[in-house]
């Protein structure tokens, strides 16, 4: 029997989610969207996922070893992605002077409620956009289908997406002034 349930992130979000995007302007326009019109809050997080799975190709075509092999299913490979490239972003913007010196802790954590807007972060689970608080702002949730299987490990099947506002982020990931 399949049960639904959240999850943090799945990786067939974003080229489902854009495929039916895609249906429904087909169905309401005689043309191709735009780049500008294509809704960023599909087409970043799914261009972090795909540079994600290349480099997971390429570090095995490299032959490093990987210790177990990433499994974009269970969300765990994604989400630790993400949190790198977070951090990696606020030590960008933090760092001052020259390659050689280290941003402080302080100096970081300034960084966090920058992070939206220009600043957002295209994450694999999602954009990546925090509040003056340094709160995920309206991060969105994978629902998804628990198959246990009859034989073997079971799977978890993409169903949609669920937002924590009831809507997909806004444009540019702009927070509102009153979200803490």
């Amino acid at each position: 029997m399949a049960r639904t349930a959240a999850a943090p992130a799945h990786p067939d979000s974003w080229s489902a989610e854009l495929a039916a995007w895609n249906k429904k302007w087909d169905t309401d326009n005689d043309r191709e969207p735009t780049a500008e019109e294509l809704p960023q809050y599909l087409t970043e997080p799914k261009a972090a996922l795909d540079t994600l799975k290349k480099r997971i190709e390429t570090t095995r075509g490299e032959g490093v070893r990987l210790g177990s092999a990433p499994n974009l299913e269970d969300s765990r490979t994604m989400l630790v992605y993400d949190g790198l490239v977070t951090i990696g972003k606020a030590l960008h913007q933090a760092q001052r002077g020259g390659a050689e010196t280290v941003p402080g802790r302080e100096d970081v954590r300034g960084q966090w409620s920058l992070l939206q807007s220009r600043h957002r972060v295209p994450g694999t689970s999602g954009l990546i956009c925090l509040t003056t608080g340094g709160n995920a702002y309206d991060e969105p949730v994978a629902v998804v289908e628990l198959d246990p299987g009859g034989e073997g490990p079971g799977t978890l099947k993409f169903v949609g997406l669920g937002w924590p506002t009831g809507r997909e982020q806004p444009k540019n990931c702009v927070i509102p002034s009153s979200t803490p």
